[in-house]
């Protein structure tokens, strides 16, 4: 059975809960603002909303628009599956029974970085359930963005020579490790998604902020496989409207990766910066998002 559980804050137009999946996972649930209600689903991957919530962006939204932010399961402030069911399609279903508990018809969905394979194929395969998506700095492709994350940690690094750095490592996974490992040492990770490194401990800080949280998702979402896939052969059959956002110097994802999308009814909105528009220049990404629903 899905059920609301508790009731953590209730302030005129915003309200916390937790709400229970039919597999009896609680999911922490916050919704702000009014207007046409738009989930919010975080990336990470295994991350919290929190790192949204908290920025001025999302306080502008919440004056057009119904937020609904959400952990997934397994991730920040909500429950473990004690079946360890972290399945593209468990996450699917989930969105849909939230939807259902709150009664909404219709959503827009909003994704960030690693929630574009997530939202792309619930859009895909529920549609009449999304109104619009909105892909902000979003992968629909893991192995696309984390081979431009390792191309870019090397120009970083400086590193010309990448067979006698990586040496007997020739996996994906083994190079995206040591590239990152490399970039921590030299404190030089921030330059794969922010403008400094003050930026970079902003955006931990306020997901810090919610205190130990879990990281069961976290640990687990690079070897599952649903995530593996291309979900760009899709977006030619995703008809509704979408807005992807991109960063021109968004390494983490990589700036041309939304090139390869084919949605049909699509608009670009292409940031001069990183991976954190939402946070670096919040005017600007409510602007882009605010034209965008006055069009839907």
């Amino acid at each position: 059975m899905v059920t609301f559980i508790l009731a953590l804050v209730t302030r005129g137009q915003d309200s916390s809960f937790y709400f229970r999946t039919s597999d009896s996972v609680q999911l922490f649930v916050r919704i702000a603002g009014k207007g046409k209600p738009c989930l919010f689903v975080h990336g990470g991957p295994g991350s919290t909303s929190k790192y949204f919530e908290a920025v001025a962006a999302s306080a502008l939204l919440e004056q057009e628009m119904k937020m609904i932010y959400f952990d997934q399961r397994g991730s920040g402030r909500s429950g473990s599956a004690a079946n360890q069911d972290y399945s593209l399609s468990r996450f699917e279903k989930d969105m849909e029974e939230l939807r259902a508990f709150l009664n909404i018809s219709q959503w827009m969905v909003m994704g960030h970085s690693f929630a574009g394979l997530m939202i792309t194929p619930y859009a895909y395969h529920y549609p009449n359930s999304v109104s619009a998506l909105i892909l902000v700095n979003a992968t629909l492709h893991l192995e696309t963005s984390i081979q431009n994350q390792i191309a870019a940690g090397l120009d970083i690094l400086g590193i010309k020579d990448s067979t006698s750095f990586f040496g007997n490592i020739h996996d994906m996974m083994g190079q995206f490790s040591k590239v990152h490992e490399a970039l921590g040492k030299k404190q030089l990770s921030y330059k794969m998604m922010f403008r400094s490194q003050n930026d970079l401990e902003l955006s931990n800080a306020v997901s810090a902020s919610i205190g130990n949280w879990n990281r069961d998702f976290a640990s687990r979402a690079l070897f599952i496989t649903d995530y593996r896939q291309d979900f760009t052969v899709i977006t030619p059959h995703i008809k509704i409207p979408v807005l992807i956002i991109s960063g021109s110097r968004d390494w983490a994802i990589g700036p041309k990766h939304h090139l390869s999308w084919k949605f049909p009814n699509a608009r670009r909105s292409i940031y001069e910066g990183g991976h954190a528009p939402f946070q670096e220049d919040p005017l600007w990404f409510y602007q882009q998002i605010s034209t965008f629903i006055q069009h839907i």
